[in-house]
């Protein structure tokens, strides 16, 4: 009877929500720091980059399905980066591959 309650619902829905904030927060953390450590070996070549190309990049960091995304059509494919090419390209490639990006 006391589960059924309007405060005891209001309270078990707001401990639901932040426990499953909590497990969403810690599955991304593996995604989180290879994210940033492809932005950080990006750094160096994106400090060369015009503004434009600087914010794409930081677009595709954003998040694993951007990069995956990224690197199928960009990196294995046959697309044309509109944004990004050659030397630049090829070294984003290289550091996403490293990466575990492809495989979390």
């Amino acid at each position: 009877m006391a589960l059924q309650s309007t405060f005891a619902q209001y309270l078990l829905s707001d401990v639901q929500g932040k426990v499953s904030g909590w497990i969403e927060h810690v599955a991304t953390i593996p995604e989180k720091v290879e994210l940033r450590q492809v932005h950080e070996a990006m750094a160096g070549p994106m400090e060369s980059m015009r503004p434009y190309q600087r914010e794409y990049l930081n677009d595709v960091l954003k998040n694993k399905g951007s990069v995956r995304h990224f690197h199928k059509y960009y990196c294995k494919g046959d697309d044309k980066n509109p944004f990004v090419n050659g030397a630049s390209l090829h070294y984003f490639c290289s550091q996403i591959e490293a990466s575990e990006l492809l495989t979390i």
